[in-house]
């Protein structure tokens, strides 16, 4: 398997690794975003070094599809798609994000995908979407010990029917890859397109202000009445 030598050399470069590997589904395809971070290097000489090396692998260009091959790694190729990279660096971290989108007949070839799982499917089948991924490629873990973990989203607008995710908080769905569980941990969720999740709707404006007016109106008329018995009473004295 030839390696993706952007996120090796930033897998060297780096300890205390974080990926997010993440899926928004949409209507028409999917949107995949990676995205890489973890601290400099411990020795500082070490971090002085790997900023000029760092510049080379964020420029790198990266192909979207699996199967394509390219002349030369560090230059873009007419007629080939390559991911749009993002610097994620601060002062404290070293950091990229790859992003790119697929249609539902390509996603399936997703270079980045298929560099981890050797199966790994995005499907539309009339209503319901799928994705799936498992039986890691090689030992990624062991190769590049500064990984910490990998999670892995998936972000729907749809009703999920069937799922095996870690955690799931409003419309993510995670799963957490790590040392002890990643040689077993298979990645399986269905959708239903013909069921949107209903979002809650906030209070607008408009409804927000005539609240604040009745509730004004509620106030001045306790008031007034509170008023009148008040000198009612007093006038009743006399």
């Amino acid at each position: 398997m030839k390696k993706l030598l952007i996120l090796v050399g930033l897998l060297i470069l780096t300890t205390g690794c974080e990926i997010n590997y993440n899926l928004e589904i949409g209507e028409d395809g999917v949107v995949e975003t990676t995205s890489l971070v973890s601290s400099y290097a411990d020795d500082d000489d070490y971090v002085d070094q790997n900023s000029e090396m760092y510049d080379i692998y964020v420029n790198k260009p990266i192909p979207v599809f699996k199967d394509n091959t390219v002349k030369n790694d560090n230059k873009k190729e007419s007629g080939i798609k390559y991911y749009t990279t993002k610097d994620l660096a601060t002062d404290d971290e070293l950091g990229i994000e790859l992003s790119t989108e697929f249609d539902y007949s390509s996603a399936i070839n997703s270079k980045l995908a298929n560099y981890v799982y050797d199966d790994f499917s995005v499907k539309k089948n009339n209503n319901l979407i799928s994705v799936a991924a498992s039986k890691i490629g090689y030992d990624i873990f062991k190769e590049y010990p500064t990984i910490k973990k990998i999670n892995v989203n998936v972000k729907t607008p749809y009703t999920v029917v069937d799922n095996n995710a870690d955690k799931v908080k409003d419309d993510v769905y995670t799963w957490t890859l790590k040392k002890s569980n990643y040689k077993e941990k298979d990645i399986s969720i269905t959708m239903d397109t013909t069921q949107v999740i209903e979002k809650s709707k906030g209070l607008s404006g408009g409804v927000i202000a005539g609240i604040v007016i009745l509730v004004i109106i509620v106030v001045l008329g306790i008031g007034i009445t509170i008023y009148i018995a008040m000198r009612y009473r007093q006038n009743s004295q006399f």
